[in-house]
């Protein structure tokens, strides 16, 4: 059985949420500690997590890139404002995905169950890419000695590069592969993540491997 960490400041809303996830089996746990949210995670070990924007001590951008430090599981972000403006920050803190209040919970159990399918693909291989190797069971890549963290959706990026080697790989298939439902979705997002993961592998090596081909999409270059 899964268990869901719900971040939500609104009682109604969170037990509503929780209620609801209940009914589909899945545990359920929410904030304790207002000031202490990253060791209630930590303590707690779910397997996803749903982060709102406004909450009592910091914000939901705030508490994401400090979940972000100890574990890397999927985080869905709860926003009320512009999903364009909000969608873009919350995946640059290190969102997996995010939807817009008002919402349906049927949308909510939708996109929880897609991120936890996509988490229990097992996956043992190692994708490699010259002297990079994805591991894409814990999404880190490695380069030489020295690791680093992604994202599961920058995994998935790297993984999809590192298939198609020298090849132009379009930001359609990237948005239709990452997003199964693209309504809400532009290409601010995907070169958000695309930015994200270039500052990240430039922690391993000072090469540029993630080019741009203006107008087509992005190629990797060993």
């Amino acid at each position: 059985m899964a268990k869901i960490f719900v971040i939500e400041d609104d009682k109604e809303i969170a037990e509503e949420v929780m209620q609801t996830l209940n009914k589909w089996n899945y545990q359920t746990e929410t904030v304790n500690d207002w000031q202490n949210i990253q060791a209630e995670v930590s303590k707690a070990q779910p397997d996803l997590i749903t982060v709102d924007i406004s909450l009592p001590s910091f914000d939901g951008f705030y508490w994401t890139e400090q979940i972000r430090q100890i574990t890397n599981v999927p985080i869905i972000f709860i926003t009320a404002q512009s999903i364009n403006n909000d969608g873009v920050r919350a995946l640059a803190a290190g969102a997996s995905d995010f939807i817009e209040k008002p919402f349906a919970m049927d949308y909510l159990i939708a996109k929880i169950q897609l991120l936890l399918k996509e988490k229990a693909i097992p996956s043992s291989t190692m994708v490699e890419a010259g002297d990079f190797r994805l591991n894409s069971l814990t999404n880190t890549v490695k380069y030489k000695d020295v690791s680093v963290r992604l994202t599961p959706t920058e995994a998935i990026i790297l993984k999809i590069l590192f298939k198609s080697p020298h090849e132009i790989v379009s930001k359609k298939k990237f948005i239709k592969f990452l997003w199964e439902n693209d309504q809400f979705i532009n290409e601010n997002i995907l070169e958000v993540n695309i930015s994200r993961l270039r500052q990240k592998l430039s922690q391993l090596d000072d090469q540029k491997h993630i080019v741009t081909i203006r107008g087509k999409g992005y190629q990797w270059i060993n």
